[in-house]
């Protein structure tokens, strides 16, 4: 087993299959301080060569950032360093496979595994890796070694077809990074009224977390509550008067997800048309408080 590219997705899974009992044969990184990290973590030899790594494993993966995973796959085949029967995977939840092209043009399979799942460290990989569903795309004779794979990682597979990759990744970004980005729009409210940011958070967290326990337990349909659920026009226009007032764009971001949550609202089939309609007046994006 090789890694090339062994950042904080690279180092957890190297940890995690050499903790399943695998070998794991040789890590990469882009600097040789970080190469020496890397080695500690993982206990493999660790270099910033790719190529001679690459030759050392039946699985190869490389989990460099997206940028850099069609650059090393070439770097790697051009040196020879693929061969037929090899196994090389990337992790990128964005990328198709052809970026991995060289590799089976050398007679490699190839295949992708994206963990659906955020990491700030490597050892906050290592611990929720397990447990995440991964987006799996195989190309020919990959899919039941990269679905075992994935078995080893602690993870659940979710097939997802080469063609979908953007959608399938776009979805991932909604929801996980933009919810950091609600959350950090709401926390700038609460210290516009008063809260220093600890507080904030502290606040906005067990409420968020509650949130997604609801969405777990019943869907998204059921879990929506707040004033659209209930056809509060005066409350939400009395949100978007008070937005209006500020710098930046909580104005616009409280409309455009006032408007979805309305669309929930409609498939739930709770509110009359005349009460649909005034929020929608509401949360028009036409410069009027609505």
């Amino acid at each position: 087993m090789v890694v090339l590219g062994c950042g904080k997705v690279g180092s957890a899974v190297a940890v995690l299959l050499r903790d399943a009992g695998l070998r794991i044969a040789a890590v990469t990184t882009r600097t040789a301080a970080n190469a020496q990290r890397a080695q500690a973590l993982t206990g493999a030899q660790a270099s910033t060569d790719n190529a001679p790594a690459a030759t050392k494993g039946e699985i190869v993966f490389v989990t460099a950032n997206d940028d850099a995973i069609e650059g090393i796959a070439a770097e790697v085949a051009d040196a020879g360093a693929f061969r037929e029967g090899q196994l090389v995977v990337h992790m990128s939840g964005a990328l198709p496979l052809g970026v991995l092209a060289p590799a089976a043009a050398a007679g490699a399979a190839i295949g992708c595994a994206h963990p659906m799942q955020s990491f700030a460290t490597a050892e906050d990989a290592a611990r929720k890796m397990p447990g995440s569903v991964f987006g799996t795309t195989a190309g020919a004779g990959a899919a039941e070694r990269l679905e075992a794979l994935v078995a080893v990682l602690g993870g659940t597979v979710a097939r997802v077809g080469d063609e979908n990759k953007t959608l399938y990744h776009a979805a991932a970004v909604m929801a996980s990074n933009y919810l950091v980005s609600v959350e950090d729009s709401a926390a700038r409210l609460l210290t516009g009224a008063g809260f220093d940011e600890a507080t904030a958070l502290a606040a906005l967290g067990p409420l968020m977390a509650g949130t997604v326990d609801n969405i777990a337990a019943h869907g998204t349909t059921v879990a929506l509550t707040g004033p659209i659920v209930r056809g509060d026009v005066q409350t939400v226009r009395g949100h978007v008067a008070a937005l209006s007032e500020l710098p930046g764009d909580a104005l616009e971001l409280y409309r455009v997800l006032g408007r979805h949550a309305l669309e929930i609202v409609i498939r739930r089939e709770t509110l009359p048309t005349e009460k649909v309609e005034a929020l929608r007046a509401a949360l028009a994006s036409d410069g009027t408080i609505g």
